[in-house]
């Protein structure tokens, strides 16, 4: 039923059904999480945060809640707690190279370049040949104006997709 309500975008009456569940569920935690991402889709964050922290007083190891957390704080605007929550989700993780992205993202918006790089590269362990990544270390070295290296992750992403028109738009655009 929960379900139903949250297709039809009624998240009061879908966190209100799965509340009803609450001592009944095989899995508390669970339920927990999904209130949670209900309350996060509804952008009402700290709710989000306190139901996804309550799940991790049980589940300190839910590195999807860690995740969720982290994109939580991000969006309080609490960047401290989100960098916190990506850094404990560890590399064993599916949520490791998102987790990275979004660290990335918040230190690129610090403009703590080596930072951002530093996830960045972290998720390229994972990912050695993912051009969207690339194509954010790309960005983080024009910001940082360090152009030749910039240049040289573009040549990596166009031997991967010769055929990608934007790969070369930007290394012309690299040259100028």
């Amino acid at each position: 039923l929960a379900q139903l309500h949250v297709g039809q975008k009624n998240f009061e009456s879908a966190i209100g059904d799965l509340k009803k569940l609450e001592g009944t569920e095989t899995n508390p935690a669970d339920t927990r999480m999904k209130i949670g991402l209900l309350y996060l889709e509804r952008q009402d964050y700290d709710r989000a945060a306190t139901e996804f922290n309550l799940v991790l007083g049980s589940e300190p190891d839910n590195y999807r809640v860690h995740y969720y957390l982290g994109t939580t704080y991000t969006e309080l605007n609490e960047t401290d707690k989100a960098i916190e929550e990506y850094n404990k989700i560890p590399d064993s993780s599916d949520h490791y190279v998102e987790s990275r992205l979004q660290l990335a993202y918040l230190y690129d918006k610090a403009n703590k370049y080596d930072d951002a790089i530093g996830a960045l590269d972290d998720a390229l362990k994972k990912k050695p040949n993912d051009t969207e990544i690339m194509g954010f270390v790309v960005g983080v070295y024009q910001e940082k104006k360090d152009f030749p290296t910039a240049i040289d992750m573009t040549r990596k992403m166009i031997a991967i997709d010769p055929k990608n028109d934007k790969f070369h738009f930007t290394l012309g655009a690299l040259f100028d």
